[in-house]
Protein backbone atom coordinates (compact mmCIF):
# COMPACT_ATOMS: atom_id res chain seq x y z
CA UNK A 1 0.00 0.00 0.00
CA UNK A 2 0.89 3.22 -1.09
CA UNK A 3 1.80 5.75 1.79
CA UNK A 4 3.86 9.21 1.87
CA UNK A 5 6.21 10.52 4.13
CA UNK A 6 5.82 13.74 5.92
CA UNK A 7 3.75 16.21 3.84
CA UNK A 8 4.03 15.70 0.16
CA UNK A 9 6.61 18.63 -1.34
CA UNK A 10 7.72 17.72 -5.03
CA UNK A 11 5.91 15.75 -7.45
CA UNK A 12 7.89 14.57 -9.63
CA UNK A 13 7.95 13.02 -13.40
CA UNK A 14 10.92 10.82 -14.94
CA UNK A 15 11.32 9.96 -18.38
CA UNK A 16 7.58 9.80 -19.26
CA UNK A 17 6.33 8.32 -22.92
CA UNK A 18 2.85 7.88 -24.44
CA UNK A 19 2.37 6.24 -27.75
CA UNK A 20 -0.81 6.33 -29.80
CA UNK A 21 -0.37 4.17 -32.45
CA UNK A 22 2.59 5.40 -34.61
CA UNK A 23 2.42 9.07 -32.96
CA UNK A 24 4.70 9.59 -30.25
CA UNK A 25 2.55 11.82 -27.94
CA UNK A 26 4.71 12.51 -25.32
CA UNK A 27 8.94 10.93 -24.83
CA UNK A 28 11.18 10.96 -22.56
CA UNK A 29 9.83 13.87 -20.30
CA UNK A 30 11.38 14.90 -16.58
CA UNK A 31 10.25 17.63 -14.72
CA UNK A 32 9.14 18.05 -11.28
CA UNK A 33 6.72 20.71 -8.99
CA UNK A 34 7.94 21.71 -5.56
CA UNK A 35 5.14 22.73 -2.91
CA UNK A 36 4.34 25.73 -2.88
CA UNK A 37 6.13 26.29 -6.83
CA UNK A 38 3.85 27.62 -10.02
CA UNK A 39 5.21 26.24 -12.78
CA UNK A 40 4.11 26.48 -16.23
CA UNK A 41 3.03 24.36 -19.19
CA UNK A 42 3.74 25.78 -22.51
CA UNK A 43 3.86 24.01 -25.92
CA UNK A 44 1.73 24.43 -29.53
CA UNK A 45 -1.20 22.75 -30.23
CA UNK A 46 -0.48 19.16 -30.66
CA UNK A 47 3.00 19.75 -28.33
CA UNK A 48 2.12 16.84 -25.64
CA UNK A 49 0.72 19.35 -22.90
CA UNK A 50 -2.60 17.56 -22.66
CA UNK A 51 -1.31 14.03 -22.47
CA UNK A 52 0.82 14.84 -20.04
CA UNK A 53 -1.90 16.24 -18.14
CA UNK A 54 -3.78 12.99 -17.99
CA UNK A 55 -1.43 11.00 -17.38
CA UNK A 56 -0.73 13.38 -14.54
CA UNK A 57 -4.09 13.09 -13.42
CA UNK A 58 -4.08 9.41 -14.09
CA UNK A 59 -6.78 9.71 -16.82
CA UNK A 60 -4.01 7.99 -19.01
CA UNK A 61 -1.40 5.41 -18.32
CA UNK A 62 2.40 6.31 -19.21
CA UNK A 63 3.92 3.50 -21.88
CA UNK A 64 6.80 4.17 -19.85
CA UNK A 65 8.00 6.48 -16.86
CA UNK A 66 7.32 7.18 -13.61
CA UNK A 67 5.49 9.60 -11.30
CA UNK A 68 6.97 10.09 -8.06
CA UNK A 69 5.99 12.08 -4.73
CA UNK A 70 8.74 13.10 -2.36
CA UNK A 71 11.13 10.45 -4.47
CA UNK A 72 8.41 7.78 -3.67
CA UNK A 73 6.98 6.55 -6.89
CA UNK A 74 3.61 6.07 -7.23
CA UNK A 75 0.15 4.56 -8.89
CA UNK A 76 -1.58 7.37 -10.38
CA UNK A 77 -4.56 5.61 -10.47
CA UNK A 78 -4.74 5.17 -6.65
CA UNK A 79 -6.75 6.24 -4.11
CA UNK A 80 -4.27 8.04 -1.86
CA UNK A 81 -2.29 9.59 -5.11
CA UNK A 82 -5.73 10.90 -6.37
CA UNK A 83 -6.58 12.59 -2.87
CA UNK A 84 -3.51 14.61 -3.03
CA UNK A 85 -4.28 16.33 -6.48
CA UNK A 86 -7.03 18.35 -7.90
CA UNK A 87 -7.65 19.06 -11.69
CA UNK A 88 -9.16 22.13 -13.16
CA UNK A 89 -9.66 20.91 -16.81
CA UNK A 90 -9.82 23.51 -19.90
CA UNK A 91 -13.67 22.26 -20.57
CA UNK A 92 -15.79 23.11 -18.10
CA UNK A 93 -16.85 20.52 -15.65
CA UNK A 94 -20.20 21.73 -13.93
CA UNK A 95 -23.69 20.86 -14.30
CA UNK A 96 -25.25 24.24 -15.20
CA UNK A 97 -28.97 23.03 -13.57
CA UNK A 98 -27.07 22.40 -9.67
CA UNK A 99 -26.37 26.12 -7.57
CA UNK A 100 -22.91 26.66 -7.11
CA UNK A 101 -23.48 24.89 -3.56
CA UNK A 102 -24.86 21.76 -5.18
CA UNK A 103 -22.13 21.75 -7.64
CA UNK A 104 -19.47 21.47 -4.28
CA UNK A 105 -21.87 19.46 -2.91
CA UNK A 106 -21.90 17.03 -5.72
CA UNK A 107 -18.26 17.01 -5.99
CA UNK A 108 -17.07 17.27 -2.69
CA UNK A 109 -19.23 13.75 -2.02
CA UNK A 110 -17.22 12.22 -4.79
CA UNK A 111 -13.50 13.41 -3.14
CA UNK A 112 -15.02 11.61 -0.19
CA UNK A 113 -15.68 14.52 2.09
CA UNK A 114 -18.78 14.49 4.14
CA UNK A 115 -20.62 15.61 7.07
CA UNK A 116 -19.64 19.13 8.78
CA UNK A 117 -16.38 18.60 7.00
CA UNK A 118 -17.83 19.01 3.47
CA UNK A 119 -20.26 21.47 4.72
CA UNK A 120 -17.14 24.11 5.85
CA UNK A 121 -15.21 23.12 3.28
CA UNK A 122 -17.91 24.30 0.94
CA UNK A 123 -18.03 27.31 2.65
CA UNK A 124 -14.83 28.42 2.48
CA UNK A 125 -14.70 27.70 -1.31
CA UNK A 126 -17.40 29.72 -2.35
CA UNK A 127 -15.76 32.57 -0.48
CA UNK A 128 -12.62 31.57 -2.06
CA UNK A 129 -13.95 32.15 -5.67
CA UNK A 130 -16.55 34.97 -4.60
CA UNK A 131 -19.79 33.28 -5.54
CA UNK A 132 -21.28 33.42 -1.66
CA UNK A 133 -23.51 35.36 -2.32
CA UNK A 134 -24.32 33.69 -5.74
CA UNK A 135 -24.24 30.49 -4.14
CA UNK A 136 -27.35 29.37 -4.73
CA UNK A 137 -28.42 30.47 -8.27
CA UNK A 138 -28.52 27.83 -11.19
CA UNK A 139 -24.47 27.85 -12.83
CA UNK A 140 -26.32 27.72 -15.85
CA UNK A 141 -27.26 31.70 -14.87
CA UNK A 142 -23.35 32.44 -14.52
CA UNK A 143 -21.47 34.68 -16.33
CA UNK A 144 -18.42 33.01 -18.23
CA UNK A 145 -16.33 34.01 -15.96
CA UNK A 146 -18.67 32.77 -12.57
CA UNK A 147 -18.65 29.69 -14.07
CA UNK A 148 -14.74 29.53 -14.51
CA UNK A 149 -14.51 30.17 -10.53
CA UNK A 150 -17.16 27.71 -9.86
CA UNK A 151 -14.58 25.03 -12.63
CA UNK A 152 -11.45 26.20 -9.93
CA UNK A 153 -13.47 26.10 -6.57
CA UNK A 154 -14.32 22.43 -7.62
CA UNK A 155 -10.62 21.68 -8.22
CA UNK A 156 -9.43 22.78 -5.12
CA UNK A 157 -12.40 21.66 -2.41
CA UNK A 158 -10.96 18.44 -0.56
CA UNK A 159 -7.34 20.80 -0.15
CA UNK A 160 -4.91 19.39 -2.68
CA UNK A 161 -1.57 19.43 -2.32
CA UNK A 162 -1.02 19.75 -6.25
CA UNK A 163 -2.83 21.35 -8.95
CA UNK A 164 -2.95 20.41 -12.58
CA UNK A 165 -4.85 23.84 -14.10
CA UNK A 166 -5.45 23.77 -17.70
CA UNK A 167 -6.24 26.78 -19.17
CA UNK A 168 -7.92 28.24 -16.16
CA UNK A 169 -8.99 31.96 -17.64
CA UNK A 170 -9.45 31.08 -21.13
CA UNK A 171 -12.64 33.66 -22.21
CA UNK A 172 -13.03 35.32 -19.11
CA UNK A 173 -13.14 39.05 -18.47
CA UNK A 174 -10.00 40.94 -16.77
CA UNK A 175 -11.71 41.22 -13.65
CA UNK A 176 -12.45 37.40 -13.59
CA UNK A 177 -8.95 36.41 -14.82
CA UNK A 178 -7.65 38.92 -12.14
CA UNK A 179 -9.82 37.08 -9.81
CA UNK A 180 -8.44 33.68 -10.80
CA UNK A 181 -4.86 34.53 -10.82
CA UNK A 182 -4.69 35.57 -7.63
CA UNK A 183 -6.27 32.86 -6.14
CA UNK A 184 -3.85 30.57 -7.61
CA UNK A 185 -1.17 32.67 -6.11
CA UNK A 186 -2.91 32.40 -3.20
CA UNK A 187 -3.09 28.34 -3.56
CA UNK A 188 1.04 28.51 -3.95
CA UNK A 189 1.20 30.67 -1.34
CA UNK A 190 -0.57 28.19 1.08
CA UNK A 191 1.82 25.09 0.01
CA UNK A 192 0.51 24.27 -2.90
CA UNK A 193 2.02 23.16 -6.33
CA UNK A 194 0.80 24.17 -9.10
CA UNK A 195 1.47 22.89 -13.02
CA UNK A 196 -0.60 25.93 -14.92
CA UNK A 197 -0.72 25.16 -19.05
CA UNK A 198 -1.59 28.31 -20.65
CA UNK A 199 -1.41 30.07 -23.90
CA UNK A 200 -1.30 33.29 -22.31
CA UNK A 201 1.95 34.09 -22.01
CA UNK A 202 1.84 37.14 -19.60
CA UNK A 203 0.09 35.14 -16.91
CA UNK A 204 2.76 32.78 -16.76
CA UNK A 205 5.27 35.52 -16.63
CA UNK A 206 3.51 37.22 -13.70
CA UNK A 207 2.24 34.24 -11.55
CA UNK A 208 4.85 31.63 -12.12
CA UNK A 209 8.04 31.20 -10.90
CA UNK A 210 9.67 28.42 -13.81
CA UNK A 211 8.20 27.15 -17.05
CA UNK A 212 8.50 24.00 -19.24
CA UNK A 213 8.39 24.36 -23.09
CA UNK A 214 7.48 21.04 -24.43
CA UNK A 215 7.06 20.62 -28.55
CA UNK A 216 6.47 17.29 -30.48
CA UNK A 217 5.56 15.70 -27.20
CA UNK A 218 9.74 16.59 -26.11
CA UNK A 219 11.38 18.84 -23.13
CA UNK A 220 12.91 21.41 -25.52
CA UNK A 221 13.19 24.09 -22.50
CA UNK A 222 12.41 24.65 -18.99
CA UNK A 223 13.94 26.73 -15.86
CA UNK A 224 13.23 29.80 -14.00
CA UNK A 225 11.32 32.22 -15.69
CA UNK A 226 14.19 34.69 -15.31
CA UNK A 227 16.63 32.52 -16.62
CA UNK A 228 14.38 31.47 -19.75
CA UNK A 229 13.93 34.93 -20.46
CA UNK A 230 17.82 36.07 -20.94
CA UNK A 231 18.02 33.66 -23.73
CA UNK A 232 15.94 35.86 -25.13
CA UNK A 233 18.13 39.05 -26.69
CA UNK A 234 17.22 42.74 -25.69
CA UNK A 235 17.33 45.42 -28.41
CA UNK A 236 17.53 48.82 -28.54
CA UNK A 237 17.36 50.46 -31.59
CA UNK A 238 16.86 54.52 -32.46
CA UNK A 239 16.66 56.87 -35.30
CA UNK A 240 19.24 60.31 -35.13
CA UNK A 241 18.95 63.05 -37.46
CA UNK A 242 22.98 64.92 -36.82
CA UNK A 243 25.12 67.47 -39.08
CA UNK A 244 27.87 66.45 -37.64
CA UNK A 245 30.59 65.53 -39.52
CA UNK A 246 32.58 62.91 -36.94
CA UNK A 247 28.55 61.87 -35.20
CA UNK A 248 29.76 57.93 -35.89
CA UNK A 249 32.95 58.38 -34.06
CA UNK A 250 31.03 59.52 -31.03
CA UNK A 251 29.24 56.50 -30.25
CA UNK A 252 30.86 53.22 -28.45
CA UNK A 253 31.79 50.81 -30.37
CA UNK A 254 29.17 48.48 -28.64
CA UNK A 255 26.60 49.84 -30.20
CA UNK A 256 25.97 49.47 -34.77
CA UNK A 257 25.13 52.27 -36.56
CA UNK A 258 23.64 52.29 -39.93
CA UNK A 259 23.54 55.47 -42.24
CA UNK A 260 19.96 55.91 -43.59
CA UNK A 261 20.86 59.02 -45.04
CA UNK A 262 23.43 62.03 -45.26
CA UNK A 263 22.40 62.88 -41.78
CA UNK A 264 20.23 60.27 -40.64
CA UNK A 265 21.60 57.21 -38.83
CA UNK A 266 20.06 53.73 -37.33
CA UNK A 267 22.38 52.90 -33.61
CA UNK A 268 21.19 49.54 -32.71
CA UNK A 269 22.39 47.60 -29.06
CA UNK A 270 21.58 43.63 -29.18
CA UNK A 271 22.00 41.71 -26.46
CA UNK A 272 23.69 38.03 -26.95
CA UNK A 273 22.03 35.16 -25.36
CA UNK A 274 22.14 34.80 -21.66
CA UNK A 275 23.67 38.69 -21.78
CA UNK A 276 21.96 41.19 -19.77
CA UNK A 277 21.78 44.57 -20.91
CA UNK A 278 19.99 48.02 -19.00
CA UNK A 279 18.33 49.10 -21.84
CA UNK A 280 17.38 52.53 -19.84
CA UNK A 281 20.96 52.87 -19.29
CA UNK A 282 22.21 52.53 -22.64
CA UNK A 283 19.29 54.76 -23.99
CA UNK A 284 20.07 57.33 -20.99
CA UNK A 285 23.75 57.74 -22.12
CA UNK A 286 23.47 57.45 -26.31
CA UNK A 287 20.58 61.07 -25.22
CA UNK A 288 23.19 62.56 -23.74
CA UNK A 289 26.17 62.28 -26.68
CA UNK A 290 22.91 62.81 -28.98
CA UNK A 291 22.45 66.41 -27.31
CA UNK A 292 25.76 66.93 -26.43
CA UNK A 293 26.30 66.60 -30.48
CA UNK A 294 22.85 69.48 -31.15
CA UNK A 295 21.35 66.03 -32.74
CA UNK A 296 17.81 65.39 -32.89
CA UNK A 297 16.16 62.14 -31.70
CA UNK A 298 13.90 60.87 -34.38
CA UNK A 299 12.70 57.52 -33.20
CA UNK A 300 12.76 55.16 -29.93
CA UNK A 301 12.44 51.33 -30.15
CA UNK A 302 13.21 49.03 -27.10
CA UNK A 303 12.18 45.21 -26.97
CA UNK A 304 12.36 43.68 -23.90
CA UNK A 305 13.03 39.60 -23.66
CA UNK A 306 9.65 37.74 -23.14
CA UNK A 307 7.95 34.36 -22.90
CA UNK A 308 6.18 35.11 -26.28
CA UNK A 309 9.43 35.81 -27.91
CA UNK A 310 11.28 32.58 -26.59
CA UNK A 311 8.06 30.65 -27.08
CA UNK A 312 8.36 31.34 -30.68
CA UNK A 313 11.90 31.52 -31.31
CA UNK A 314 11.87 27.50 -29.93
CA UNK A 315 8.82 26.23 -31.70
CA UNK A 316 8.75 28.50 -34.64
CA UNK A 317 5.88 30.77 -36.51
CA UNK A 318 3.93 27.51 -38.57
CA UNK A 319 0.83 27.83 -37.75
CA UNK A 320 -0.62 24.80 -36.04
CA UNK A 321 -3.91 23.10 -36.43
Amino acid sequence: MECFLGSPNVLSASCLKKSFGENEAVRDLSFEISAGEICGLLGPNGAGKSTTQMILAGYLPADNGTVSINGTAVSTSSKLYRSQLGVVPQELAIYPELSARENLHFFGKLYGLSGNDLLGQIDVVLQTIGLESRADEPAAQFSGGMKRRLNFGIGILHRPRFLILDEPTVGVDPQSRAFLLESIQQQAADGVGVLYASHYMEEVEVICQKALVIDHGQLIAQGTISGLLNRVPAELAIVVESKSENFQQLIPDRFTVKTLSDNNYNIRLSAQENQIIDLTAELAELIQLIQADDAKLISVNTEHANLEQLFLNLTGRTLRD
